[in-house]
């Protein structure tokens, strides 16, 4: 294991084996896998895969090669939330800069 790294499995916080996921099974994550269109959802069932697997974080960060602090953050939240949250939640962006109003008016000027 890297220096400075925590290892969140150690401590207990997101388990391995069946105990990670336990209302979803390894059969219900593969087809789900084979099935996902999303790229980012994709992996984030691979990692959940490998993790009920009972594979270690650093193992599974290094075959993934991505961090073990994006992995725990993945995992963290289908053990918590299920697979619900395979997919990222939408953020509101900045408000508009113009109001309709002006947007409007400007739009005119421009036609």
């Amino acid at each position: 294991m890297m220096e400075g790294c925590i290892d969140l499995a150690r401590m207990n916080i997101i388990p391995s084996g069946r105990e990670f996921m336990k209302e979803v099974d390894m059969h219900q994550l593969k087809y789900l896998y084979r099935k996902e269109k999303n790229v980012k959802a994709k992996l984030r069932l691979l990692a959940a895969m490998m993790r009920k697997d009972g594979k270690e974080f650093p193992e599974i960060a290094e075959h993934m090669q991505i961090a073990q602090s994006t992995l725990s953050d993945w995992l963290k939240r289908l053990h918590i939330d299920g697979l619900a949250r395979l997919y990222d939640k939408k953020k509101p962006g900045a408000k508009p800069f113009l109001t309709y109003e002006q947007m409007k008016g400007l739009r005119s000027d421009l036609i």
